[in-house]
């Protein structure tokens, strides 16, 4: 963070953007609030971060590159008409998300081959810390991993997938967020 606020021209050494994401997530999973040594708050942090994204991405462009299956996914949840925010920094955690639907709250992780196992359909160590963290967060999280995306027919298929998952996970985090009390 003190790189951003310095106003220094050079990108921060990526093993110290690393090591903050790392302590925010260990603390985090282990219960303890992460109070920011700056005295920062949230919102402050989560512009820091996006602004430190936006640096990387112009000091090395082509390193974050949308997949072709992200791509995929953002252009049909277009296509049905939802409203999206694409590449969404949650403020607490520093994580992307790589779809947040507002309106629905619902964060949608386009789970390619990289976030698993070698042959296997079970998730690194960083994909299920992220999925945890964000959950743990409060947010309803739908996991579009790539071998269900491929079955799903094209036409009408990946569609009705991709919407069944949304509508299915809205539903249970309405029914699951706490009701006001009524006086």
């Amino acid at each position: 963070l003190e790189y951003i606020e310095s106003g220094k021209s050079e990108a921060p050494p990526l093993m110290k953007v690393k090591q903050f994401f790392l302590e925010k997530a260990f603390f985090f999973l282990l219960g303890i609030p992460y109070t920011d040594p700056g005295g920062r708050s949230p919102d402050a942090i989560a512009t820091i971060l996006q602004h430190l994204r936006h640096k990387f991405e112009t000091d090395f462009p082509g390193r974050l590159v949308k997949s072709h299956f992200q791509a995929q996914v953002v252009n049909l949840l277009t296509e049905l008409k939802y409203d999206i925010v694409e590449e969404h920094v949650d403020p607490q955690s520093g994580y992307t998300i790589d779809v947040w639907i507002p309106s629905l709250e619902v964060a949608v992780e386009v789970d390619g081959p990289s976030h698993f196992h070698l042959d296997s359909k079970s998730p690194l160590g960083r994909t299920a810390i992220k999925r945890r963290t964000l959950e743990k967060l409060g947010y309803t999280l739908v996991s579009v991993p790539v071998w269900e995306w491929e079955q799903a027919e094209r036409g009408d298929g990946r569609p009705s997938y991709l919407r069944s998952r949304i509508e299915e996970a809205a539903l249970a985090h309405s029914v699951l967020k706490p009701k006001p009390l009524s006086s």
